[in-house]
């Protein structure tokens, strides 16, 4: 089999490293894809570098669009893509030469509707590690959601297409939107296969701005509507991982709270939300 790939990447002002992302796409073993770009308004030299890799690369498919944030990019870029799986790359990272030829080969061979690899970070350090592995259940794929071995970033995932019938990136958010849509796709997959070859490359330019990033309160809303969302999904229909999905929950409210220290309960609106997580929150800032 040699069906089509859709590989969609949004791209805003990434002038000093779209060429290395755009030639580990297309010098890629596995040839039978398209390159959605997505120019989410650049105003830097972007989309000239674009329009002369489309002159060397006809499989690049350039949209360009008013900036209103990765989110809606990507959702444009699914909505233009025609492959019968898709993955996402982002405009300042690359993937290895061989990354959709394996992933490719695993979704086949496993019969997933997800496949997942591992990545370094600066294309130099482990980033993130495991054992090749294949999830063969709803809840076995919720429960390695929850111990995150299944990780919420878009990227380093190969999707099949059927999973965006009823999934999209949610627009209202721009930063960490990769969480609330991670946890959307996975609830409509039977299987998940865990690839253990470290296939994709995440820019250190990222982790740097992640660092020095500011926590607003759409970011609190987010986070809020995303806990409530796994603790509603995990009450109705996996009460047995209660425990894991409150342990996912304070996890990532001492993420929050590494990034900014002076959080406190008063940044959260405790009207109207699971009494599960209400809960979790009181005891996190007693």
């Amino acid at each position: 089999m040699n069906q089509l790939i859709s590989i969609v990447i949004p791209v805003y002002n990434s002038q000093p490293y779209l060429p290395h992302c755009l030639d580990s796409i297309i010098n890629q073993t596995y040839q039978n894809i398209e390159i959605v770009v997505v120019n989410d308004g650049s105003t830097d030299d972007s989309l000239n570098i674009l329009e002369e890799y489309q002159k060397k690369d006809k499989r690049i498919k350039i949209i360009n669009i008013k900036n209103c944030g990765v989110s809606h990019a990507r959702n444009i870029g699914i909505k233009n893509s025609t492959g019968e799986y898709i993955s996402f790359v982002d405009s300042d990272d690359t993937i290895e030469i061989n990354a959709i030829e394996i992933l490719y080969k695993d979704i086949i061979e496993s019969e997933a509707d997800l496949v997942q690899c591992n990545n370094y970070l600066n294309e130099y350090k482990i980033f993130h590690t495991y054992d090749s592995i294949k999830i063969s259940s709803k809840k076995e794929v919720f429960r390695k959601f929850l111990a995150e071995k299944i990780f919420c970033t878009v990227w380093g995932k190969l999707y099949k297409r059927k999973l965006f019938n009823s999934v999209a990136f949610n627009e209202y958010y721009n930063n960490h939107e990769d969480e609330l849509f991670i946890f959307d796709i996975i609830k409509n997959c039977e299987v998940v296969f865990l690839e253990k070859s470290h296939l994709y490359n995440y820019s250190w330019n990222k982790i740097g701005s992640l660092t020095n990033k500011v926590i607003n309160k759409r970011d609190i809303e987010l986070f809020m509507y995303l806990f409530n969302s796994i603790m509603d999904y995990t009450n109705k229909n996996y009460k047995s991982l209660f425990k894991e999905a409150s342990q996912l929950i304070t996890t990532k409210l001492n993420f929050l709270k590494e990034i900014k220290r002076d959080i406190s309960i008063n940044d959260f609106n405790l009207d109207d939300i699971n009494v599960d997580v209400k809960k979790i929150l009181l005891d996190f800032f007693q």
